[in-house]
C-alpha cells in the first residue's frame, strides 16, 4: 500500500488495485473552454500498467508529478479532483 499525505493532513490510501485517473489541463483557443483532458486511468496491478514500478511509491509519485489532478477510482465523473500539487509526501506501508 502507498499513502499519499496531502498539505491539509489529509491521507489516501492506495492498493494495488486502486484505479488512479490523471488529467491534464487544456485550453482550445477556438472553443474558448478550460478542460481538463484524462490521460491516464489504470491500478498498479492493471495490464500494461505504467503505474506498475519495481517500487510502487515511485510509480505513484511519477504519475502524480506528472499530473495536473488525478481521482480515485472507477466512477472519475462523480469522484473528487486531488490538485497535484497539493501533495506534501509520498509513502510505501
Amino acid at each position: 500500500m502507498v499513502i499519499v499525505s496531502f498539505l491539509n493532513d489529509q491521507t489516501l490510501h492506495i492498493k494495488k488495485d486502486t484505479i488512479l485517473n490523471g488529467y491534464k489541463v487544456t485550453f482550445d483557443d477556438s472553443k474558448k473552454e478550460y478542460c481538463l483532458e484524462k490521460v491516464y486511468s489504470n491500478s498498479i496491478n492493471g495490464g500494461a500498467s505504467k503505474l506498475s514500478t519495481e517500487n510502487p511509491m515511485i510509480g505513484i509519485a511519477g504519475f502524480i508529478g506528472s499530473v495536473d489532478y488525478f481521482s480515485v477510482g472507477n466512477d472519475p465523473d462523480n469522484a473528487i479532483l486531488f490538485k497535484s500539487t497539493s501533495i506534501k509526501s509520498i509513502q510505501n506501508r
